[in-house]
């Protein structure tokens, strides 16, 4: 990681611990009561100070892309940055295009299904496993799980089109698996 260096005022006691700026960001420090130019510099200690962990930033983008299909679709790149208070830039970053952000999001929503599906059919008994998969079923259906993906099988482009087909054939060939064990 790169040490993130910031500046602060030290001509007024007052201004002193509320004009800590990022180096890279400004050569002035203003604040409420005036500006100053005299600076000294130290390491930033505070977490809001230095680089964020990218997959932290990637974990709430994907987390967010899923809470607004579960609400109903899949909404814009502004929407997904909204709802994960992330900027859209950084969005985009992670994401080149919607459509990736939504075939990552299909992925992570697959694997999830399938993992569960499969230790529902792996239950002791045939009325074990029907009474799994009914429950299953209700939870998706209460957690919007079902309304994310069938909005994911419903988006037309082409990058979330081919991950919701692979994925649809992994969950196929998983269920196979699980109830032939």
């Amino acid at each position: 990681r790169h040490l993130c260096w910031t500046l602060a005022c030290v001509s007024s006691p007052a201004l002193r611990s509320s004009c800590w700026v990022r180096a890279s960001s400004r050569r002035r420090c203003v604040a409420a009561a005036g500006s100053c130019d005299y600076y000294m510099a130290r390491p930033a200690s505070q977490g809001h100070d230095m680089p964020r962990d990218p997959e932290r930033a990637r974990k709430a983008i994907l987390d967010a892309a899923e809470r607004l299909l579960r609400r109903g679709g899949a909404g814009t790149v502004d929407q997904v940055a909204a709802e994960a208070h992330r900027a859209k830039g950084l969005v985009h970053y992670h994401f080149r295009t919607k459509g990736a952000l939504l075939a990552a999001v299909a992925v992570r929503i697959s694997e999830r299904r399938r993992g569960a599906w499969a230790a529902a059919f792996a239950a002791d008994s045939p009325e074990a496993a029907i009474r799994a998969s009914w429950d299953l079923l209700a939870r998706e259906h209460r957690t919007g799980e079902q309304r994310a993906w069938i909005a994911l099988c419903a988006d037309q482009d082409p990058v979330t089109g081919r991950a919701v087909s692979k994925e649809i054939e992994a969950f196929a060939t998983g269920i196979v698996e699980a109830t032939r064990g």
